[in-house]
């Protein structure tokens, strides 16, 4: 990793907006008692169903467990949410 760094193949940046985001996260968390909190940066109107589905997906996606049933309602949002989460292999002994 030394030699790949002093060559400049590597390189390692923080991104100072992701961790402002994550902070934020954290304190929305801790003062509402929320479970998850996701913050999205400034969005494109055009795209922000996407973008807000995408990040609740992520978060829907790490809180859930094999069996938990989950309810939803409808729309863009909603859409992009389901399609962001991970299928999930499920074995079957038959």
């Amino acid at each position: 990793m030394q030699e790949a760094r002093e060559s400049g193949l590597v390189a390692v940046q923080v991104d100072h907006d992701a961790f402002a985001r994550t902070l934020t996260s954290r304190r929305l968390m801790e003062k509402y008692g929320l479970h998850g909190a996701a913050v999205i940066p400034d969005l494109d109107p055009n795209d922000a169903d996407r973008r807000i589905g995408e990040a609740a997906g992520r978060l829907l996606a790490s809180m859930v467990d094999p069996g938990d049933t989950i309810g939803v309602a409808w729309g863009k949002t909603v859409l992009a949410a389901a399609r962001s989460i991970p299928r999930l292999r499920h074995d079957r002994n038959l």
